[in-house]
């Protein structure tokens, strides 16, 4: 389960370097919300395991902000148009390095 906060991170960081920082803010508080709600719910039931699953919940929960500010912004990054598209086009795909060596 620790991949999902990996993966957090590094979306996490991708937007706010891109000049969007309120999100991953706001994905912050939806992390605390969530806790609360799980543990909440969940402390009777399971106990301490609760805990465990919150983290989970929370992670997710951030990712999917993050991951969807992510796609949201970038996207028309990769898809602009002119010269630009089609070199990004070469990167999304892997063949820039063919270009690189001359080979294309």
């Amino acid at each position: 389960m620790m991949i999902f906060v990996d993966v957090l991170f590094v979306v996490r960081n991708c937007v706010q370097g891109m000049g969007k920082p309120m999100l991953p803010m706001a994905s912050g508080i939806l992390e605390m919300f969530l806790r609360i709600f799980v543990i909440s719910f969940l402390m009777s039931r399971l106990g301490f395991k609760a805990t465990a699953y919150a983290e989970i919940a929370a992670w997710v929960g951030a990712l999917a902000v993050n991951a969807f500010a992510l796609h949201k912004y970038l996207a028309p990054l990769l898809m602009t148009e002119g010269s630009e598209s089609k070199e990004n086009e070469m990167i999304i795909h892997g063949r820039w390095r063919r270009k690189l060596h001359g080979t294309f």
